[in-house]
């Protein structure tokens, strides 16, 4: 095995449950009470697409605030470390071991280099095996 290709999102970090809060609470603050669904079809969207599901479906929103108010709880949120799933610091652990007789893991996230980067380090990961791109920018 030369190389293992995941996305950190969801797979390392538990970003969906803490995104999930941070989007509700934004769209209480706003008064918007119908988020639920929004959620789930944005899911997976990267910010382009995300800005233009609000823009089609929930015109009468203003996107920008949400988005502003949303990363601002994410970060109050997140302020005592990224939430990491079951199994990952031991995954990474392995793959610095050279795990499966392979190469570096490479972590993808839409988020950016500088975020997934910025994700590892709150998890407590700093020196995590791991590249990282974006579906834009592979490494």
């Amino acid at each position: 095995m030369k190389a293992i290709i995941f996305d950190m999102d969801g797979v390392i970090f538990d970003t969906e449950r803490v995104g999930d809060q941070a989007w509700r609470q934004a769209a209480e603050e706003m008064g918007f009470a119908q988020i639920d669904d929004a959620i789930s079809q944005c899911r997976g969207l990267n910010r382009a697409d995300t800005k233009a599901f609000f823009e089609r479906e929930y015109p009468d929103l203003d996107y920008l605030a949400f988005h502003k108010r949303n990363h601002e709880i994410m970060n109050q949120l997140l302020a005592d470390g990224m939430p990491v799933k079951t199994g990952a610091v031991e995954l990474l652990h392995w793959l610095r071991r050279g795990g499966g007789g392979g190469g570096p893991g490479i972590g993808f996230t839409a988020g950016g280099v500088a975020c997934g980067s910025g994700n590892l380090y709150r998890s407590g990961e700093h020196h995590a095996p791991l590249g990282s791109g974006t579906h834009d920018r592979p490494v």
